[in-house]
């Protein structure tokens, strides 16, 4: 089990996080949903360890394997959209261009395999950022709005491709957005965070992703609003 608890943040004196307290079940993808600005951004650098609490615990992060997926892309500006995921397996991409070839094919991304960053949308550039994450045998996937710019097609590639290897991998996967459709199609559970200073509105099971239909869709996207309205 993964943790945080009673966790705090401020800027100055603009207080970001207010005592939140979450647990995030290992092998499953919990979403982190809320307003823009409210700071789930926040909460996934202090689980990275590249932020601070002011006050409060982590636990279990510490020592894992992890990917990040960034709002920014951060793909490498000089090497090929093969050679940025090339890089993020280190010496352990000898020997893996027939992965790396199904991964690009699997996203529709196959044609675009030579070519570099500068050359290619946000949305594609997103993409290639996700396939980093997935390519990469973290244990921990955090992803920050990782299909914000992403059409609605490949959208729905993407999170199934998300679901397949984290489910095929066993991997935690914490995922932001202020999307309610992307929390319903992609998470085990919802983490409910109100404006900031953030604090957890509610924590919600989501019935949707165990059997999936239009009238859980529904289901499950009243349950959500009716707690952020609240």
């Amino acid at each position: 089990m993964y943790k945080i608890e009673d966790v705090s943040k401020s800027y100055g004196d603009l207080k970001v996080l207010d005592n939140i307290s979450v647990e995030f079940a290992a092998g499953k993808t919990t979403c982190l949903l809320g307003p823009s600005g409210c700071g789930k951004t926040t909460v996934l650098k202090i689980l990275a360890g590249i932020e601070v609490a002011d006050s409060g615990t982590v636990e279990g992060f510490s020592g894992e394997d992890i990917s990040f997926v960034f709002q920014e892309d951060r793909l490498i500006p000089w090497r090929t959209v093969a050679e940025n995921l090339e890089f993020v397996l280190g010496k352990a991409a000898e020997g893996k261009e027939n992965g790396i070839d199904q991964l690009l094919e699997r996203a529709g991304l196959m044609k675009y395999r030579e070519y570099y960053p500068k050359k290619l949308s946000g949305g594609i550039r997103k993409r290639v950022g996700i396939l980093r994450a997935l390519i990469y045998s973290s244990s921990i996937m955090l992803m920050d709005e990782p299909l914000s710019s992403v059409d609605a097609a490949n959208k729905k590639v993407m999170m199934d491709l998300i679901k397949e290897v984290a489910a095929s991998e066993n991997r935690t996967c914490i995922f932001v957005t202020h999307d309610i459709d992307e929390a319903i199609e992609i998470s085990n559970r919802i983490v409910i965070l109100s404006d900031k200073p953030a604090n957890i509105k509610a924590v919600l099971e989501n019935s949707y992703i165990g059997n999936p239909s239009v009238e859980g869709m529904l289901e499950m996207r009243k349950k959500i609003e009716e707690q952020i309205v609240r």
